[in-house]
Protein backbone atom coordinates (compact mmCIF):
# COMPACT_ATOMS: atom_id res chain seq x y z
CA UNK A 1 0.00 0.00 0.00
CA UNK A 2 1.03 3.34 -0.90
CA UNK A 3 0.95 6.67 1.41
CA UNK A 4 -1.87 9.33 1.86
CA UNK A 5 -0.85 11.81 -1.23
CA UNK A 6 -2.50 14.34 2.19
CA UNK A 7 -1.30 12.88 4.89
CA UNK A 8 1.76 10.18 5.10
CA UNK A 9 -0.56 7.32 6.51
CA UNK A 10 -0.82 3.87 3.98
CA UNK A 11 -4.28 3.48 2.34
CA UNK A 12 -5.68 1.14 0.19
CA UNK A 13 -8.26 3.67 -1.54
CA UNK A 14 -7.50 5.53 -4.65
CA UNK A 15 -8.84 9.17 -5.65
CA UNK A 16 -10.34 9.71 -9.28
CA UNK A 17 -7.02 10.64 -10.67
CA UNK A 18 -5.25 6.96 -9.21
CA UNK A 19 -3.28 9.10 -6.13
CA UNK A 20 -4.01 7.42 -3.08
CA UNK A 21 -6.12 9.21 -0.51
CA UNK A 22 -8.19 8.64 2.31
CA UNK A 23 -11.97 9.69 1.69
CA UNK A 24 -12.23 12.07 4.51
CA UNK A 25 -8.65 13.56 3.63
CA UNK A 26 -9.78 14.54 0.17
CA UNK A 27 -13.24 15.67 1.57
CA UNK A 28 -10.88 18.08 3.99
CA UNK A 29 -9.34 19.29 1.06
CA UNK A 30 -11.89 19.66 -0.97
CA UNK A 31 -13.40 21.74 1.52
CA UNK A 32 -10.38 23.93 2.11
CA UNK A 33 -9.83 24.35 -1.82
CA UNK A 34 -13.10 24.52 -3.03
CA UNK A 35 -11.97 26.60 -6.68
CA UNK A 36 -9.16 24.40 -7.12
CA UNK A 37 -11.19 21.57 -6.63
CA UNK A 38 -13.80 22.25 -9.21
CA UNK A 39 -10.50 23.58 -11.75
CA UNK A 40 -9.12 20.04 -11.54
CA UNK A 41 -12.77 18.51 -12.33
CA UNK A 42 -13.29 21.33 -15.37
CA UNK A 43 -9.48 19.61 -16.64
CA UNK A 44 -10.25 16.62 -16.29
CA UNK A 45 -13.43 16.88 -18.09
CA UNK A 46 -11.97 19.04 -21.28
CA UNK A 47 -9.30 16.15 -21.41
CA UNK A 48 -12.01 13.30 -21.49
CA UNK A 49 -13.45 15.89 -24.04
CA UNK A 50 -10.25 16.33 -26.29
CA UNK A 51 -9.67 12.20 -26.20
CA UNK A 52 -13.48 12.15 -27.95
CA UNK A 53 -12.81 14.67 -30.23
CA UNK A 54 -9.67 13.43 -31.43
CA UNK A 55 -11.38 10.12 -31.67
CA UNK A 56 -14.61 11.92 -33.87
CA UNK A 57 -11.87 13.80 -36.24
CA UNK A 58 -13.60 16.85 -34.86
CA UNK A 59 -9.94 18.76 -34.99
CA UNK A 60 -12.18 22.14 -34.96
CA UNK A 61 -13.50 20.89 -31.59
CA UNK A 62 -10.06 19.52 -30.37
CA UNK A 63 -8.84 23.07 -31.00
CA UNK A 64 -11.24 24.82 -28.89
CA UNK A 65 -11.13 22.39 -26.45
CA UNK A 66 -7.59 22.88 -25.98
CA UNK A 67 -7.54 26.72 -25.37
CA UNK A 68 -9.79 26.20 -22.79
CA UNK A 69 -8.19 23.14 -21.17
CA UNK A 70 -4.78 25.56 -21.66
CA UNK A 71 -6.65 28.61 -19.43
CA UNK A 72 -7.67 26.36 -17.06
CA UNK A 73 -4.05 24.68 -16.39
CA UNK A 74 -3.08 28.43 -16.73
CA UNK A 75 -5.59 29.56 -13.96
CA UNK A 76 -4.62 25.96 -11.74
CA UNK A 77 -1.00 27.51 -12.12
CA UNK A 78 -1.71 30.77 -10.41
CA UNK A 79 -3.94 29.68 -7.91
CA UNK A 80 -1.38 27.96 -6.39
CA UNK A 81 1.19 30.47 -6.90
CA UNK A 82 -1.65 32.93 -4.63
CA UNK A 83 -0.02 33.38 -0.76
CA UNK A 84 -2.40 31.84 1.63
CA UNK A 85 -1.65 34.59 4.52
CA UNK A 86 -3.68 36.69 2.84
CA UNK A 87 -1.27 39.35 1.33
CA UNK A 88 -1.67 40.71 -2.15
CA UNK A 89 0.39 39.30 -5.16
CA UNK A 90 3.17 41.09 -6.18
CA UNK A 91 2.75 41.62 -10.05
CA UNK A 92 6.18 42.55 -11.74
CA UNK A 93 5.37 45.57 -13.84
CA UNK A 94 8.69 45.69 -15.73
CA UNK A 95 10.53 49.01 -16.55
CA UNK A 96 8.69 51.27 -18.82
CA UNK A 97 10.83 51.96 -21.92
CA UNK A 98 10.29 55.46 -23.70
CA UNK A 99 11.68 55.41 -27.10
CA UNK A 100 10.77 59.21 -28.04
CA UNK A 101 13.27 61.88 -27.40
CA UNK A 102 11.46 64.82 -25.03
CA UNK A 103 10.86 67.88 -27.02
CA UNK A 104 12.46 71.70 -25.82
Amino acid sequence: MRPCALREQPTPMRSHSGEPSHKACTENWISEHPTEARLIEIIRNLRERITEARANGWLGEVEGLQVSLNAAMAKLTSLNRTPTDGRPQLVDLGMPIFNDTPSP
